[in-house]
């Protein structure tokens, strides 16, 4: 099986729908557990369809509209790897709830 993997630096592009999938697989990577000390580096999102999005996130400024609006969509189900640790870094970073 080939996956198609894209990586996005800053946020998602304008260009790429992803809302219009039902659910969606998220997965985040961060220095470790501690939301207060350990940044989010980067999130993941597999739409199911052989393909995984990988964005890395500006450290600096955390600003990335195009991924927040996403997250937010409540029209998608998101299935989380480590949905506690995943949602507490979003919200802290991201400043979204998801």
């Amino acid at each position: 099986m080939s996956i198609d993997i894209k990586l996005h630096k800053n946020d998602l592009p304008d260009d790429l729908d992803l809302s219009k999938h039902k659910s969606l697989a998220l997965d985040c990577e961060m220095a470790g557990l501690n939301v207060l000390r350990d940044p989010l580096y980067l999130v993941q999102i597999s739409t199911g369809n052989s393909d995984a999005h990988i964005i890395q996130l500006n450290r600096e400024t955390f600003d990335a509209p195009n991924l927040k609006k996403l997250l937010t969509n409540k029209d998608a189900s998101k299935l989380f790897h480590f949905a506690r640790a995943d949602l507490a870094h979003i919200k802290h970073y991201l400043k979204v709830d998801v």
